[in-house]
């Protein structure tokens, strides 16, 4: 069965972004995307509007954010190899900078992940980045389209 595309109206959308930026500031996409679709707005909507679905029209219409990147989550530049990464490997300040950034950063039913994603996890970190790209929406990994990306063949939660 096919799945049907979510309108939204690019102009509303838009004040939705403006009035989203303006009231703070987010640490990453993911969080004004979470942001938005917590709104009266997207809860409203003609179908609800989540993270992902507010993130895909984003790009759709090509709509600029003032919201800077999130830093991406500390672990593909940790995992750049698949030789194993140990625990020690990395300074403890560091560590716990990278951990608690993390925290703040995943859903908390995701946390599970981040320890051993440092410790080299290639399949743990590989979860994490493509949950990230979807804005933690595992229905759209499995969805992916992007098959220039060099995750695509390892991205879990296949259909």
């Amino acid at each position: 069965m096919a799945r049907t595309k979510i309108t939204v109206d690019r102009n509303e959308l838009e004040e939705q972004i403006r009035l989203a930026e303006s009231s703070q500031v987010f640490s990453s996409h993911f969080a004004l995307y979470n942001y938005i679709a917590n709104t009266d707005w997207a809860r409203n909507h003609i179908k609800p509007l989540t993270p992902s679905v507010i993130m895909l029209r984003i790009k759709e219409f090509n709509i600029a954010i003032n919201t800077q990147k999130g830093v991406p989550l500390g672990i593909v530049g940790l995992v750049q190899s698949h030789s194993n990464i140990r625990e020690d490997k990395i300074p403890s300040d560091q560590r716990k900078k990278i951990v608690h950034r993390m925290m703040l950063d995943i859903p908390e039913k995701y946390h599970k992940l981040i320890k051993p994603a440092l410790r080299g996890s290639a399949k743990a970190a590989i979860k994490l980045k493509c949950l990230d790209c979807t804005a933690f929406q595992k229905k759209e990994i499995a969805l992916c389209e992007c098959i220039s990306c060099p995750l695509w063949t390892y991205r879990p939660y296949k259909a």
